[in-house]
């Protein structure tokens, strides 16, 4: 018995300690397990096996808290709110326009010639009556010689005239005291008077011959000063002729256009029909060019034309607006982004415009927009019945209505937190977005 017992106890120790390799093999030498190493593989995939079954009883945790917290919370995240503010709103009205000048002056070639000098390239500056061109003056210059010569002869011609009357006159002067005297006949007198009368008479053609000469030279000076084309006003060359030794003449092509200075523009917008009742003359508008992008610019309603401009189904009107330019920053043939400002409602009461859009399920639509849904703090909605005032397309300016009550940053709702459509349980849901 008690070597026995001697033997188990000496097992029972040698199992609690880690046995050497050489034991392991005294004690299994021929198992095939020893050479594959089962036993190490089965340890690890049991490990795995536990960490496979813990990540899934974490999954299923955070599924049923989410479950158990979403239809708890599910009321309060069934909508989507915004709060009241108060705002500035501006209703503006966008279009694309152009700047152009105030007014144009044409400036041909007065008669039939060639070109033979340019004094100006377009975007200058001129002054009235500034020499712009000249025209070959050579055949003006001849007329203008033959004209002076038959104007010299007709002034001799005006003088021969009044010598002739001024020796009539005195002849019939003699003849007069003759008579008185008897010695001559009436007949003598009488002759003395048509002579003087036919003298007169020479000389009132001389003069007037003498009179159309003058006029013809200073037609002929006319045509010869026009040879060299003057600026009628002062202002800014918009375009001007740009080769020399060509034939040019009244029906052609302007030599020259000429506007008032830069200082001045205007700018044309064309506003659809939908807008144009929203336009008034006088009213404020800003603009931006691509030129100066990081500028904005001033303009005045000036003028609202009355004629539509149709293309296809679309109709617009005309809208003229005065600009300074003191600068000279701005050219004509620049494209303009408007903002035309139509109202201003300053420290307004403002919600979304979706707010008023917005109604629940429950309750039909109604196209007056003139009811807002507060959310309560249970998750419920309220209606407030609200006047809407100016909207600036984003946000609506709005005053309670009589007995209701509005104030800043309360919750109203825009939209259902799912989307657009209701849902139809409080529990989770997933969403691909909101239309709203």
């Amino acid at each position: 018995m008690s070597g026995s017992q001697l033997e188990i106890s000496s097992l029972s120790v040698a199992g609690d300690r880690e046995p050497s390799e050489g034991a392991r093999a005294a004690a299994r030498p021929d198992d095939p397990r020893d050479e594959l190493n089962l036993p190490g593989q089965m340890t690890s995939q049991r490990r795995n096996k536990r960490r496979w079954v813990l990540a899934l009883l974490a999954i299923a945790g955070l599924v049923a808290a989410y479950f158990w917290f979403g239809r708890s919370s599910g009321a309060d995240n069934a909508y989507r709110v915004s709060p009241v503010e108060r705002r500035d709103i501006r209703q503006m009205v966008e279009a694309f326009g152009s700047l152009d000048v105030p007014s144009r002056v044409y400036v041909p070639a007065p008669r039939p010639g060639q070109l033979n000098e340019i004094y100006v390239r377009r975007g200058q500056m001129v002054e009235a009556g500034q020499p712009l061109a000249k025209l070959d003056a050579t055949g003006a210059t001849a007329e203008l010689n033959a004209a002076q010569t038959g104007l010299a002869a007709s002034a001799a011609r005006v003088d021969r005239a009044r010598a002739a009357r001024a020796s009539a006159s005195e002849e019939r002067g003699r003849s007069a005291r003759l008579l008185e005297k008897g010695l001559v006949s009436a007949g003598s007198v009488t002759a003395a008077k048509a002579k003087e009368a036919e003298a007169i008479a020479e000389l009132r053609a001389a003069e007037a011959q003498r009179d159309l000469e003058g006029q013809q030279v200073g037609g002929a000076r006319l045509r010869r000063d026009e040879t060299t084309l003057r600026a009628p006003v002062s202002g800014f060359v918009l375009s001007a002729a740009q080769d020399v030794g060509g034939m040019v003449g009244p029906q052609g092509e302007p030599l020259f256009v000429i506007s008032p200075p830069l200082t001045q523009l205007l700018l044309t917008v064309p506003v659809s029909e939908a807008d144009i009742g929203l336009v008034r003359k006088g009213q404020h508008a800003v603009f931006s060019v691509s030129a100066h992008a990081d500028r904005t610019f001033e303009a005045q309603i000036d003028e609202i034309e009355s004629e539509p401009q149709r293309a296809g189904s679309a109709v617009s009107y005309r809208v003229r607006l005065q600009v300074k330019n003191p600068e000279g920053l701005l050219l004509p043939g620049m494209t303009a982004n408007v903002t035309l400002e139509i109202a201003e409602a300053k420290d307004a009461l403002a919600v979304r415009e979706a707010a008023l859009r917005f109604r629940p399920s429950d309750v039909p639509e109604d196209a007056s927009r003139s009811r807002v849904w507060r959310l309560k703090p249970g998750g419920e909605l309220e209606p407030v019945d609200v006047v809407v005032g100016l909207s600036d397309g984003a946000y609506t300016a709005v005053t309670p209505a009589a007995g209701a009550q509005l104030a800043v940053g309360d919750p109203v709702a825009v939209g259902l937190a799912g989307g657009s459509a209701p849902r139809a349980t409080k529990g989770p849901g997933i969403s691909l977005g909101s239309k709203q």
